[in-house]
């Protein structure tokens, strides 16, 4: 939980250059944001420590040759690290030293004298270097696979961590293929990854300790290490498709959760954890989100950065440490402070679906019915390709109108109704059929002449007893409307469920005869249902 406390610091430093970012997040603001973050330089694979970012450029179409540059926070300008003919990559910072590795070696830089430093020469390369304070460790590559670590302030010889036999190649010409992934450290703790064949597991050391642990098993992707808390992406192979899980553990507890699925490439810098998420927009289209998760609180951030999906890769994660978060889209290193992000909002997170509803969202839930009109949260604002605000819910759709700010119909409801109707085929069923328009009213029942449908009993007493909060006296008519429209359907027999139903333009009443009052008449959970055939 380290530098928690510079938040206002270090948003300073950042001046100009984020104020776009930040004030939608602070300022008055009715839904979540999808944040513009700042442009830093044209690069890919950056790092931070919170006050420094480093990257690599590419020279023409070589990869096996290019640069690296950094920038300090407080003015983004760039400068170089390492240039020239060498190949070079991998740069990691802590403080005011880089390193790196270079044609196989692994260097450093003391960035306030200039000072370049060898930290290990290797027969068979070196590369995946990572720092922490004094302790700089790196993967020695060859007939074995091994995790090294050196004490650069005491320039003690490097040590050897754990050794293990590479894997054998893909064929006799192939050289053999390492068996451990990188080394990430942070304080006295380093975690990498081991290969068992399929399978992989990770392992966490301490510096000054014999003892090496096991603290994940499966097919892990990426993984990051900050704090307390390491997060790993797991992925699950069920052909056609992979699935994808971001899991936290606790280190101090060895408790471990599940927070994201269909998601990939994690990080963390000890209180947030972020990922690129995939998700299929309302037009179809593969997205690609970089969205984020609070572990103070539990639950998500209320915020999101949209990207293509070619853009972002799983090879090249996001970085977060001591509240910055950077990351690659395409070649643009992108930049965003995360100190503040949704802090002093009025938002809260759902728990049981991991969700949040925020501001003037959450508002209208908790005037409008809460729970039993709406339920729980089942996505965060997402845009229609008219680029309306929406907000899917259990049994609802809530809409943001902005261009009726400020008045009664700011939200309005989908008619979730109509299309469940429309998608289930019964439309052109008989309860749908529309009644003689001569069909009047009486004591039981209640004729709509604009839909040719009637409203009776129990159903009709739950219609009239809520609405959207318009500020009438009651339940005015109005706001019944505004909550479920008028009804499309006689009562009827579902023949899915065998419950007595009726279905109006924003919803459908069931009547569950068993459960005592007031819950025998429910909404359907068209929301859920809506989502689940998409």
């Amino acid at each position: 939980m380290r530098g928690l406390g510079r938040s206002a610091r270090r948003i300073a430093r950042f001046g100009a250059i984020l104020a776009l970012t930040i004030s939608g997040l602070l300022g008055d603001v009715h839904h979540v944001e999808a944040v513009s973050p700042a442009f830093v330089a044209i690069g890919e694979f950056p790092r931070t420590d919170g006050r420094t970012i480093v990257w690599e450029t590419r020279g023409g179409m070589d990869i096996g040759y290019g640069d690296i540059f950094a920038a300090r926070l407080d003015d983004l300008k760039p400068f170089p690290i390492a240039t020239g003919p060498a190949a070079q990559g991998a740069a990691a910072i802590d403080g005011d030293i880089v390193v790196w590795w270079e044609d196989w070696d692994i260097l450093g830089k003391n960035l306030v004298t200039g000072e370049e430093f060898l930290i290990s020469e290797t027969a068979n390369g070196a590369d995946n270097p990572a720092i922490s304070g004094n302790w700089v460790v790196w993967r020695a590559l060859g007939a074995e696979t091994k995790i090294m670590a050196r004490d650069i302030r005491a320039r003690t010889e490097p040590i050897t961590v754990v050794a293990r036999p590479s894997l054998p190649g893909v064929s006799p010409r192939i050289p053999p293929r390492p068996s451990l992934t990188r080394p990430i450290i942070d304080g006295d703790r380093v975690v990498w990854g081991e290969d068992t064949g399929g399978r992989n597991r990770l392992l966490l050391w301490r510096i000054g300790r014999e003892e090496i642990v096991t603290v994940a098993e499966g097919i892990i992707g990426s993984y990051d290490l900050n704090g307390d808390f390491l997060v790993y992406e797991a992925l699950h192979y069920r052909p056609p498709s992979v699935d994808t899980t971001i899991h936290v553990v606790d280190l101090t507890t060895g408790e471990t959760q599940a927070i994201a699925t269909n998601a990939h490439a994690p990080t963390t810098d000890g209180r947030h954890v972020f990922w690129f998420e995939n998700r299929l927009s309302s037009v179809g289209s593969d997205e690609t989100h970089l969205v984020g998760y609070d572990l103070t609180v539990g639950g998500r951030m209320p915020f999101s950065i949209d990207s293509s999906r070619a853009g972002l890769s799983a090879s090249d994660p996001p970085h977060a440490r001591d509240g910055i978060l950077v990351w690659a889209h395409g070649l643009s290193i992108q930049a965003l402070a995360t100190d503040g992000l949704g802090e002093g909002q009025a938002w809260r997170v759902f728990p049981e679906t991991g969700y949040t509803v925020s501001l003037a969202w959450l508002d209208f839930w908790e005037h409008n019915g809460g729970l039993p009109v709406f339920g729980y949260p089942l996505s965060e604002v997402v845009l229609d390709p008219n680029d309306l605000q929406m907000q899917y819910f259990e049994r609802q759709r809530i809409e943001h109108h902005d261009a009726h700010r400020g008045t009664p119909y700011e939200f309005l409801l989908g008619r979730l109704g109509f299309d469940d109707a429309h998608a289930r085929g019964l439309l052109w069923t008989e309860p749908f059929a529309a009644l003689p328009p001569d069909t009047g009213s009486d004591a039981h029942c209640e004729f709509f002449p604009q839909t040719g449908h009637r409203l009776c009993h129990g159903f009709k007493d739950y219609w009239h007893s809520h609405g959207l909060e318009f500020g009438d006296a009651g339940i005015s008519f109005r706001e019944a409307l505004a909550l479920f429209g008028y009804p499309i359907s006689e009562e009827f027999t579902d023949p899915e469920t065998g419950l007595t139903v009726q279905y109006f333009e924003r919803a459908r009443f069931e009547y569950h005869p068993h459960n005592p009052e007031p819950h025998t008449v429910l909404l359907g959970r068209l929301g859920a249902d809506l989502l689940a055939r998409e």
